[in-house]
């Protein structure tokens, strides 16, 4: 029994043409198709190495890739390094029953510590590691550290639009460990089109979608309450918790009174923000029943804007919403989700 080729051994030139094939089967962009072989080949290259059990795959991207739970491309990766691997000592000596800090002066130290271990581990451990393994795909490919980020940049077989970049953005994460998780497999998305030809797989363990949820629909919240911050890439969040809200993910998430209030815990103490009147914004209330997930004025406009690129860039599925159905439907979410998260307290 002959073996199938790997979409590696492939030169330039029938990869392109594998790609091409695969987008018209899929009717999926080849250059999203091409990134999307990237981000699989990074989370396998992660998960081969020494921490790759103390690693977690969350975001968006993880909804898409591993729940199949959103019909978008998803083109960067999240990554959680388990605090207890990075400061297990700092959470031992100082950490509350939860292993959080036990005041906002605390919360600071803790955070400044972190990220200094961070950055050293992605450029002393990571980046070399990665570099490595993911030059035999391409020697070509370059890897540049800054901060807890790791950009990976592969030579394109195709040019795409501006908003898609020929490269994979790593973002860490240390500042909890993970939990809930679960394994997941993660598989090529031109992979069902072409099985004559055997793409990357990872099997990372995956955030749970229901944390995941909150997550998103708190940064949401906190967008709302200061609409001056950033817009740029952001209208993905409202996108992705409509995708959950038709899955029984999203009742399940608006029933899980711990998983809210964890979140709510662990942003209040980590990713302290003001609302637009300089107020810090209140985590906890937020999901006991005052969730805000419709911006105004100028946010909704920059929100807009940033929606509609990521539409035109190919990145959304054919029917997707509107950005105004969108944003019609997340008020029908926002109302929904209060009402019951009133009647539990």
């Amino acid at each position: 029994m002959t073996s199938k080729p790997t979409f590696e051994s492939l030169d330039r030139a029938d990869r392109l043409d594998a790609l091409q094939v695969a987008e018209a089967v899929s009717n999926r962009p080849a250059y999203l198709l091409e990134k999307d072989t990237w981000v699989v080949y990074t989370l396998q290259a992660l998960m081969q190495t020494a921490f790759a059990e103390r690693l977690t795959f969350k975001g968006g991207t993880s909804l898409s890739k591993g729940y199949d739970a959103i019909l978008r491309f998803s083109e960067d990766i999240d990554i959680t390094y388990d605090i207890l691997a990075v400061a297990g000592d700092i959470v031992a000596e100082k950490g509350d029953q939860d292993g959080m800090p036990r005041n906002v002066s605390q919360a600071g130290k803790w955070r400044k510590k972190i990220r200094k271990r961070l950055r050293q581990w992605i450029s002393e451990e990571i980046e070399p590691t990665l570099r490595s393994r993911l030059a035999v795909i391409d020697e070509a490919v370059t890897l540049r550290s800054e901060g807890e980020q790791l950009s990976i940049g592969y030579r394109p077989l195709f040019d795409g639009p501006a908003f898609v970049k020929p490269a994979v953005l790593v973002d860490f994460g240390a500042l909890s460990s993970g939990e809930p998780r679960e394994m997941r497999v993660i598989a090529c998305d031109a992979a069902r089109n072409l099985p004559e030809i055997d793409f990357p797989t990872a099997k990372p363990m995956v955030m749970s979608p229901v944390r995941t949820y909150w997550e998103k629909a708190t940064a949401i919240h906190v967008y709302c309450c200061n609409t001056k911050m950033p817009s740029e890439r952001l209208s993905r969040h409202w996108h992705d918790l409509l995708a959950l809200d038709r899955t029984t993910i999203g009742d399940q998430a608006l029933r899980d009174r711990s998983v809210a209030e964890w979140v709510a815990k662990h942003k209040a103490s980590f990713f302290r923000e003001r609302d637009a009147g300089g107020e810090e914004v209140d985590y906890t209330s937020a999901v006991r029943g005052s969730l805000r997930l419709v911006p105004d004025g100028d946010g909704l406009q920059a929100l807009k804007v940033d929606y509609e690129a990521m539409a035109s860039s190919g990145m959304l599925h054919e029917d997707a919403d509107s950005f105004d159905s969108l944003m019609a439907k997340c008020k029908d979410l926002e109302e929904r989700a209060n009402l019951m998260r009133l009647a539990q307290h």
